[in-house]
């Protein structure tokens, strides 16, 4: 949750599909979504499913299905504008090649622990709320540095990292944290992470995580966040950063190999 020193949170987040429904159809969901944030007086930024349809050349009807974050405003009014993951997992979230594997090897091509076949996202992954603009990203998202960079580059001036880590234990878990600690250093954003089975955290923009909820321990916890807008190196040299590190460690090796022969010539001398 976001917070300005308050008991009540300017901002509540929720886990990954925390409501296990398509928000855009299932009109029930969203009106009570919309009075608990009216209620409450809270923005709300929700994990559920949205779904597309669309028609091809034969008029044969197309329904795509998303996992997707909503926010609902603290006046109660859901915004149809949605981010989805754009990284889904293979055989959790969808077959890889599912037409393929399902003619040369059916019982795989059937194996779909997820039992939805979802499809990724294409959108910023940037969502705007009451706040300011924050990027979503969902689960398996946070382990690809591009998905936050995109957030970022399209306005985030905050990271919520939405996860159901029930899939990969409490030792899964803790990787997930760590990168979701990478992301916050690199983008210079603060880091809200916040997961249904898994650990949730407060992460700072220098990678301190302030505050956490353990794996298995049910509650919520709140703390301040600040929205940012500055860029880090990270998020400047972009790609070239890694060739940058990899540069400057390098200079240094060869400046120590000649500091040490230098040293061992003046020695014999």
């Amino acid at each position: 949750a976001y917070s300005a020193d308050s008991d009540e949170p300017d901002i509540i987040v929720w886990p990954e599909t925390a409501v296990n429904v398509d928000l855009g159809y299932y009109e029930s969901y969203a009106e009570r979504l919309e009075q608990f944030a009216s209620e409450s007086g809270s923005c709300l930024i929700i994990g559920a499913f949205s779904k597309t349809t669309d028609y091809d050349g034969e008029e044969n009807r197309i329904t795509k299905t998303y996992n997707s974050v909503y926010s609902v405003s603290s006046d109660g009014e859901l915004d149809t504008e949605t981010v989805s993951k754009k990284k889904l997992v293979p055989f959790g979230e969808y077959t890889p090649l599912g037409g393929l594997f399902r003619r040369i090897m059916p019982k795989l091509g059937a194996l779909n622990l997820g039992e939805t076949e979802l499809t990724p996202g294409t959108d910023s992954g940037a969502l705007s709320t009451e706040h300011g603009t924050v990027g979503a990203l969902i689960c398996y998202d946070l382990l690809f540095d591009d998905t936050a960079v995109s957030a970022v580059k399209n306005g985030a001036e905050a990271l919520f990292i939405l996860s159901n880590d029930s899939w990969y234990g409490e030792a899964g878990s803790s990787i997930l944290v760590r990168n979701s600690v990478l992301r916050a250093v690199e983008t210079g954003r603060y880091t809200v992470r916040s997961a249904s089975t898994g650990i949730s955290a407060f992460i700072s923009p220098t990678g301190v995580i302030y505050d956490s909820l353990a794996s298995g321990e049910e509650g919520y916890i709140t703390e301040s966040i600040s929205m940012r807008s500055a860029d880090t190196v990270f998020f400047a040299a972009g790609r070239f950063f890694p060739v940058l590190c990899g540069v400057f460690l390098l200079s240094g090796a060869v400046l120590n190999a000649v500091l040490f022969y230098r040293e061992r010539k003046i020695r014999r001398d």
